[in-house]
């Protein structure tokens, strides 16, 4: 194992040196990986078949990233077999955080950033952007993280957070709505639409639109609005009425009604021509009413369900290992039986979860990454940890180029090294890359 891991470290640290030293030129080069890095690579080599087995500009930093976290999961694991949680990562490690901003700084200082930097990009989620219009919701999930408190959205933050995300060097771009309910503040999500629409026009760029709610407040004006704008739907339903009442406490004190609400809303959604899908959370407590819940909202007609784990509950083996059997019968079963497809098969759901956190703007304009949101229940003490700037400081752009699998996994680690949290961050990453597993062996 330690062979493994010095050879790998030297492979990192040849691929990104060149990178950062200007060797490594924008498009053209491919490379052959020695013979020894190949065999200590192992599942990590080749990045992608797509590309043949080689290492080239487009993806050849997505495997570094892939090495790096890989090197970083060996390293807590170590810590946690030896009976503590460890301290921060060491040197090495901390000289890659971030590494693609420290490329990107040396390409400019070099005076030769552009459109040709698609290949640093690669890999990273710098095309898209969360936006949190509102702390207000209707409801009181049990398993929700996000702080409920009266806070809006305004306009001018919803304009520099536009501008951030056309300042990516992408093309084809992506905004999305969250909250609290984003569609108690419709008027704000309709405005930012249409200036968002307006100034992508103006630089040539394509922005998709998203919003994720509980459906609560979905009516017929909404519904026209969405379906005329093409904005993707993600709805939170867990399923059964009894569901529903175990988890998800509705502030208006009648339950029942609001779950009726929720799933006339879908029913509303399936008659649409909008693209949409239903995010179905399961918890350890919730874990044995999983398939029942699936098929009930399978049957209703929804064609689209992605069945959240619940990040921030610490999964036992024995329930890890039922999630994962009952994942795999409903990949087995759900199209067939029901013609929904689960979208935890498809390669857009990314594993691990709890890895691939993107830069979210809260309603006060701080930028931070969501890192930590279903880790750490103080929101507050959250969002100050993974805080990246503000839109109103600071180049915009340069920020989302760190956002990365490893990136995330050092900030959860060195946040939480030593604490009550990093067992709890280990068991949730830990769940994630079995379902990645499970899914790159077809059983998904």
């Amino acid at each position: 194992m330690k062979a493994r891991t010095l050879i790998l470290k030297d492979l990192v640290d040849s691929m990104l040196e060149d990178c950062l030293s200007g060797r490594v030129e924008v498009r053209g080069e491919a490379w052959a990986l020695p013979p020894g890095a190949a065999r200590a690579s192992g599942a990590l080599w080749p990045p992608s078949s797509e590309e043949g087995g080689s290492l080239t500009p487009y993806n050849f930093l997505a495997f570094a990233d892939r090495c790096l976290y890989e090197l970083l999961w060996e390293h807590n694991l170590h810590n946690l077999r030896g009976g503590c949680s460890g301290g921060p990562p060491d040197a090495w490690f901390a000289r890659w955080f971030r590494y693609r901003e420290k490329i990107y700084k040396k390409i400019a200082a070099r005076g030769k950033p552009g459109k040709d930097l698609m290949w640093l990009l690669s890999g990273s989620s710098a095309d898209r952007l969360v936006l949190l219009l509102t702390h207000s919701c209707q409801l009181r999930c049990s398993y929700c993280t996000v702080a409920k408190y009266p806070a809006d959205i305004t306009m001018p933050v919803v304009k520099k957070a536009c501008d951030l995300l056309l300042a990516c060097g992408k093309d084809k771009l992506w905004l999305h709505f969250f909250g609290g309910e984003p569609l108690l503040r419709f008027g704000l999500l309709s405005r930012a639409c249409d200036h968002l629409k307006l100034r992508a026009a103006r630089s040539g760029k394509q922005v998709g639109l998203g919003v994720t709610t509980n459906g609560l407040a979905l009516d017929g004006e909404k519904l026209d609005f969405l379906e005329e704008r093409g904005v993707n739907v993600e709805v939170s339903c867990d399923g059964e009425e009894g569901e529903h009442l175990r988890g998800r406490r509705s502030l208006s004190g009648n339950s029942l009604r609001d779950h009726a609400k929720v799933i006339a809303g879908l029913d509303s959604l399936r008659k649409r021509d909008i693209q949409y899908k239903v995010i179905m959370v399961v918890t350890p407590e919730s874990l044995g009413r999983m398939r029942r819940n699936y098929e009930y909202l399978a049957s209703a007609g929804h064609r689209a369900v992605q069945v959240n784990y619940s990040l921030g509950s610490l999964w036992r083996e024995k329930d890890a290992a039922r999630f994962l059997s009952e994942l795999a019968a409903l990949d087995r079963s759900s199209l067939k039986r029901f013609g929904t497809g689960l979208v935890n098969s498809l390669s857009v759901r990314r594993e691990p979860v709890a890895l691939n956190s993107e830069l979210s703007c809260d309603c006060d304009g701080v930028l931070y990454r969501e890192t930590g949101l279903c880790i750490e229940r103080d929101f507050a003490a959250m969002k100050e940890r993974f805080r990246v700037g503000s839109v109103f400081e600071g180049e915009l752009g340069v920020p989302t180029l760190g956002n990365t699998p490893f990136d995330n996994f050092y900030m959860l680690t060195t946040a939480y090294a030593g604490s009550k949290f990093m067992k709890l961050v280990m068991n949730n990453v830990g769940f994630g890359r079995r379902i990645a597993a499970l899914r790159s062996r077809k059983a998904l």
